[in-house]
């Protein structure tokens, strides 16, 4: 069981340090961002301007 919650949070550590190069490259790229901020649909954009 300790084998299967080690893995897990591999996983869950790797899917997160990922998903925020996803974001960082985006934004460096020129791309807008829609995510969801304190219950909120936010687009952020590279200049690092909100728009809710």
């Amino acid at each position: 069981m300790t084998i299967m919650q080690d893995a897990e949070q591999r996983f869950a550590a790797r899917a997160s340090l990922y998903t925020r190069r996803a974001y960082q490259a985006a934004l460096q790229s020129g791309q807008t961002v829609v995510e969801i901020v304190d219950g909120d649909l936010v687009e952020t954009s590279p200049d690092g301007g909100v728009r809710f």
